[in-house]
């Protein structure tokens, strides 16, 4: 993971977002599918599923996430 120049360091930051940016999208299709099966638009929003989201994922990147 040691990089020698910035150079280096954006060629794996892009790469990297190129794959987060296909995992968005792959994602996205998961999305679209679960609201085949949900029988009302409330259902859709599935504000509380948002939050749960919205906490495993900030959870799960505190646990990554460290500080050279």
């Amino acid at each position: 993971m040691g990089c020698h120049s910035l150079e280096e360091v954006r060629e794996h930051i892009n790469r990297i977002d190129q794959e987060i940016i296909q995992l968005i999208a792959q994602r996205g299709t998961y999305v679209v599918q679960a609201s085949t099966f949900k029988k009302s638009e409330d259902a859709v929003q599935a504000p509380k599923r948002v939050k749960a989201v919205i906490t495993k994922v900030r959870t799960t990147s505190k646990s990554l996430w460290s500080k050279p």
